[in-house]
């Protein structure tokens, strides 16, 4: 065949290659097809877009059905969107909080914590307030009859439990008690859904939490399982033992509009009829989230002068 057909003719019917060891143009095609998926996945993997993939913290929150906990479920859940990870830590609240960050600070296993305004600590441990709440808490005491209370002396002998061992509630409870001392409340520590659990069974007769008035818990509380807010007797009196509070309002309605829950009726501490409940509230200093830092306490997380 090669008498009859010259060389360079036979090379091109066969679609042999003119200079050997030179890829076909098939071959060129697939390698440029796979380096352009590979600089595809290598952009999609790099993402130049704004992220917080470089976010890799704990943070310390409270019970499972808190208010605390699903905060930082909602932290986490945005800081994931932006590939970021937050670990929620479940806890008995904000004096374990404080606890758990200090003494944490050597191997750096939690950064941050959610805690209660008004805690105290030791000195000296150099955290920061990074950032608060945007709304203030209130001390909010429930009971099936809790509308029956219109003064200090109707609290005595009453079963009441200041939630658990550990949490911003039974510190802050265990300040208001010392105004009460002789009413002979008394007193034992549950975490809040086991409370609950107890008012509806007639174990307690008072329950306390500090939560967001608006928090789904307390909402739950008082719709649902018809539980009543206390009114506070002289809530102002009380305010002005605890330099971190103020008197706050819940209004008639506002946990369900329909049914008017809470109700109206409830007596005003100057004993006129209102719509109001009053009860403590963290006021401008509220719930925040310290942090390990350079710097030193806030001025907000200070240890009040004679407290325990």
């Amino acid at each position: 065949m090669s008498r009859l057909i010259p060389a360079d003719r036979s090379t091109r019917v066969l679609g042999s290659s003119a200079a050997r060891g030179s890829p076909s143009p098939g071959v060129k095609t697939a390698i440029l097809f796979a380096a352009l998926a590979l600089v595809t996945a290598l952009v999609a993997w790099l993402d130049p877009r704004p992220s917080l993939r470089h976010v890799q913290v704990s943070m310390l929150s409270g019970a499972n059905t808190g208010n605390y906990f699903a905060t930082v479920d909602k932290i986490a859940a945005e800081a994931a969107r932006r590939k970021g990870r937050v670990q929620n830590l479940p806890s008995a609240g904000s004096v374990e909080n404080v606890e758990r960050l200090i003494a944490g600070a050597k191997d750096c296993k939690v950064q941050f914590a959610l805690v209660q305004n008004g805690i105290t600590y030791p000195d000296g441990q150099k955290l920061e307030l990074l950032g608060r709440l945007p709304r203030p808490e209130s001390l909010v005491i429930l009971g099936r009859n809790a509308d029956r209370i219109r003064a200090p002396a109707d609290l005595k002998g009453l079963r009441i439990g200041i939630g658990p061992v550990g949490s911003g509630t039974e510190q802050m409870m265990r300040r208001v008690l010392a105004l009460l001392a002789g009413v002979g409340l008394v007193v034992s520590t549950q975490p809040v859904d086991r409370q609950l659990d107890m008012l509806e069974r007639g174990e307690l007769d008072l329950a306390a939490m500090v939560i967001d008035e608006e928090a789904t818990l307390l909402v739950d509380a008082v719709a649902r399982r018809n539980l009543e807010i206390m009114h506070m007797p002289d809530g102002g009196s009380v305010a002005r033992h605890l330099p971190f509070a103020q008197v706050g309002v819940i209004e008639a309605g506002q946990m369900d509009f329909a049914r008017t829950l809470p109700p109206r009726g409830q007596e005003g501490a100057a004993g006129r009829r209102t719509h109001r409940r009053q009860w403590l509230r963290a006021g401008r200093r509220h719930a925040g989230i310290p942090v390990r830092g350079r710097g030193g306490v806030p001025d907000v997380h200070q240890p009040q002068q004679g407290t325990t």
